[in-house]
């Protein structure tokens, strides 16, 4: 019941505070800006609460490094390729796509250099 109140709440409360660029510093309303910052937070850690063990998330979590350090390269890759050839992929899709492309690359630097990433040979 509290994951759900949770949920209803950060859509409320995102809702009413629609105009936040965090590039620009625009927050909206600050108090409501910081609560939706607290709910949000409380609603990540009851869903990972109710997550059971899952390998595929545990895999990503394992490789989060390699995944931050290059996922900005294929979205920026994935964008150029749609603005030639003049579509948008789904942002399901999208998601998929950039996960599905990102772990040869964990492979390789998992395989040759695991240090680098803070991984044991």
């Amino acid at each position: 019941m509290v994951f759900v109140s949770l949920l209803v709440s950060l859509a409320m409360v995102y809702i009413t505070n629609i105009n936040i660029d965090m590039m620009n510093v625009e927050y909206g309303n600050p108090l409501i800006f910081f609560f939706t910052a607290m709910v949000g937070t409380l609603f990540i850690f009851m869903l990972s609460i109710l997550i059971e063990k899952n390998s595929i998330l545990e895999y990503l979590g394992r490789n989060s490094i390699i995944i931050l350090g290059l996922h900005g390269i294929i979205i920026r890759s994935i964008n150029t390729l749609e603005e030639v050839a003049e579509f948008q992929l789904p942002i399901l899709i999208f998601f998929v796509l950039v996960v599905f492309l990102v772990i040869p690359f964990i492979l390789l630097i998992n395989r040759c250099c695991p240090g680098a990433v803070g991984h044991k040979r």
